[in-house]
C-alpha cells in the first residue's frame, strides 16, 4: 500500500494541515496573496544513461518542468503552496521515460516570543530520481511515493536564550520495486535543543534527537538513532560566514540488540562578495534510505558563482560523497557507495523573464566489493521562462 493511502500517513497529514490552517486562522482578511510561476525546457546529451560500468548507452533527452508559487502573508504569518511537475522523454531509450510530481505546503507563525514552522512535502517520483546518490539503485525506472511532515517550534526564554524543537515523520513506498532490494520504510524523529546568542555575530546551540526507522512487516530492519550535536555559527564581517557542528551518534538494531557508535559533523565556510559567492562544506549525516538502512553519508562540496555582467553568471561546482549502510545485524557495511560530480555552467538573461543556460558535467560512481567504477558525461542546453506573477489582497 502506498504512503498516500497509508492510514497513519493520512491521519498525520490531516492533523498537520489542520495545524497549518490554525497558524493563520482568523486573520486571513488582513493578508495579501501573490502568485509566481516558471517553466523550463532543456535538452541533454548523456553518454551513459544507465550509469553502468560497461555496455554504455548514449542518448538524448528532453525535460519539461514547471512550478507555481502561491503565497499568502501578513505581519506575523505566511502560507505557501508550491506544486511542481516534470516530464522526461528519451529519444531512443524509452525505458527511462517518466513523469514526476511534487507538492509542498509550508506555513510560518511569529509572535513576540515564539516562532513555529510547519512543512508538508509530497512526491510522486521514480527511483531514477530518488536513489541516485543514496542507494545506487537508480538504473531501473520504478515508481516511488513519499510524504514528509515536520513541525518546528521555537520559544525565546530570554533575550539571549531560546528553546527549539522539531517533530518529523517520513513515509516512503516503492510501488513496483519487485526484483530490487528496495523496501518501504517509515522514519520518525524528535529533536529538542537550546540556542544561545553569544553576540551580534555568533550563536551556539545544543541539540538532542531521537529517530526511529521501521520497515512494515519486517522487524529485522528496525533501528533507532540517537544524536547529540553542538552547533556554532559565526559571521566574520559582512562577507564571511561559518558553521561548525559536531557530536556523537548511535545506531541501535532492535532485533539484534547491537549498537554502533560514530560521529556526525558539519563544517561550512561561505564568502559573499559584490559579484561572486564561494561556498565550501563538509558534512556527515545519518539518515534512512530505501535499502531499509540508516546510512552514514559524508559529503564534501565546493561551489563558485560569479556574476560576469548584469545578465551573465558563471557557475562551477565539485562534490564528493560516500555512503555506508547499516547492516541488518548492526554496524555498518564494508561495501561503500561513492560519487564524484563536477560541473561548469553559464546562465544568460536576454530579457527579465527569460534565462538561457548551458552546462557540462562529469560524474563518477564507485560501489561494491570488489570495487566497480562507472562514469558519465552530460551536456545540457536549457531555457527558462519566469513571466507568471501577480500580487493581490
Amino acid at each position: 500500500m502506498s504512503c498516500i493511502r497509508s492510514a497513519k500517513g493520512a491521519r498525520l497529514a490531516a492533523a498537520s494541515t489542520t495545524a497549518l490552517c490554525a497558524l493563520v486562522a482568523g486573520r486571513v482578511h488582513a493578508g495579501a496573496w501573490s502568485t509566481a510561476g516558471d517553466a523550463s525546457l532543456s535538452t541533454t546529451y548523456d553518454d551513459n544513461v544507465r550509469f553502468a560500468p560497461g555496455d554504455k548507452i548514449a542518448d538524448e533527452l528532453a525535460t519539461l518542468e514547471g512550478d507555481l508559487h502561491i503565497d499568502w502573508m501578513e505581519d506575523a504569518s505566511q502560507l505557501s503552496l508550491v506544486p511542481r511537475a516534470r516530464t522526461i522523454r528519451y529519444r531512443d531509450y524509452r525505458a527511462y521515460d517518466r513523469s514526476e510530481g511534487f507538492l509542498s505546503l509550508s506555513g510560518e507563525r511569529k509572535t513576540e516570543r515564539s516562532h513555529i514552522d510547519l512543512r508538508i512535502d509530497g512526491s510522486l517520483d521514480t527511483t531514477v530520481t530518488s536513489e541516485l546518490g543514496f542507494t545506487g539503485y537508480s538504473d531501473t525506472n520504478k515508481r516511488r511515493r513519499g510524504l514528509n511532515v515536520s513541525l518546528s517550534p521555537q520559544y525565546r526564554l530570554t533575550e539571549l536564550l531560546a528553546l527549539t524543537g522539531s517533530i518529523a515523520a517520513s513515509f516512503n513506498r516503492y510501488v513496483d520495486a519487485r526484483f530490487t532490494p528496495l523496501v518501504d520504510y517509515d522514519y520518525k524523529s524528535v529533536t529538542l535543543g537550546l540556542q544561545r546568542t553569544l553576540n551580534e555575530r555568533s550563536t551556539l546551540a545544543l541539540q538532542a534527537s531521537v529517530g526511529r526507522m521501521r520497515v512494515p512487516g519486517r522487524a529485522q530492519y528496525d533501528k533507532d538513532n540517537y544524536q547529540l550535536v553542538l552547533d556554532y555559527n559565526h559571521q566574520f564581517g559582512e562577507r564571511w560566514t561559518t558553521e561548525l557542528a559536531w557530536g556523537p551518534s548511535r545506531v541501535r538494531s532492535q532485533a539484534f540488540h547491537r549498537t554502533d557508535s560514530g560521529l556526525v559533523y558539519t563544517a561550512s565556510l561561505i564568502r559573499k562578495g559584490e559579484r561572486s559567492t564561494l561556498s565550501l562544506s563538509a558534512t556527515r549525516t545519518v539518515s534512512p534510505n530505501g535499502l531499509g538502512a540508516l546510512a552514514r553519508r559524508d559529503v564534501f562540496g565546493a561551489t563558485l558563482q560569479r556574476n560576469v555582467t548584469e545578465r551573465m553568471t558563471l557557475d562551477a561546482n565539485a562534490n564528493w560523497s560516500r555512503v555506508l549502510n547499516s547492516s541488518l545485524d548492526g554496524g555498518f557495511s564494508n561495501s561503500r557507495l561513492s560519487y564524484l560530480d563536477v560541473g561548469i555552467g553559464v546562465r544568460w538573461k536576454p530579457a527579465p523573464t527569460w534565462t538561457v543556460s548551458f552546462g557540462l558535467g562529469r560524474s563518477l560512481e564507485s560501489y561494491g566489493v570488489p570495487v566497480t567504477n562507472a562514469g558519465k558525461t552530460i551536456a545540457q542546453l536549457g531555457f527558462n521562462w519566469a513571466g507568471l506573477g501577480s500580487v493581490g489582497t
